[in-house]
């Protein structure tokens, strides 16, 4: 039996760029999608928040970039999505409440196919973004003096916290 939904895939090798997401958002109002649907890692979840971001908004990517002091991981519960940009040389994000994802769905074992490297980088992401705090030369007010709330901010999002 086949399925009442149609869908179309939009690939996403790496770190998406302005043009990438240019590019989804021409194929999502082609498609008239009414959902967007990120099933993936951060660069994935990043294009599929900004993609959404833009086919309520209008405008072009660049429109709404800022540049963020730090970085992140956990795209999927995050209201920024990172793009970059090659012809300024930046990589930047897209901002707004309304990007908050109504849905995370994080399921452990999707990641079990993932090739070594790919989770080795991962979770040295994770853990660089643990340490920035303590590192950082301008540190602010959530990531300053008390920089190790972000190893507490993760372990609160795990069905097994103590917390």
């Amino acid at each position: 039996m086949r399925s009442p939904c149609r869908f179309t895939v939009v690939p996403v090798s790496g770190e998406p760029t302005v043009d990438v997401a240019r590019s989804a958002v021409a194929i999502a109002r082609e498609f008239a999608a009414d959902v967007v649907l990120a099933v993936g890692g951060g660069s994935v979840l990043d294009l599929g928040k900004a993609t959404a971001a833009l086919l309520a908004n209008g405008g072009d990517p660049l429109d709404y970039l800022e540049v963020p002091t730090t970085s992140g991981t956990g795209s999927e519960v995050t209201a920024n999505a990172v793009l970059a940009s090659p012809q300024h040389s930046v990589k930047a994000s897209l901002r707004n409440p309304s990007m908050l994802p109504a849905i995370a769905v994080v399921d452990a074992d999707l990641t079990v196919r993932c090739p070594p490297a790919v989770t080795a980088a991962s979770g040295l992401d994770a853990l660089t973004q643990c340490l920035e705090p303590y590192v950082s030369a301008v540190p602010t007010a959530v990531s300053g003096p008390g920089g190790h709330r972000t190893a507490e901010t993760r372990d609160s999002c795990r069905p097994w916290s103590r917390s």
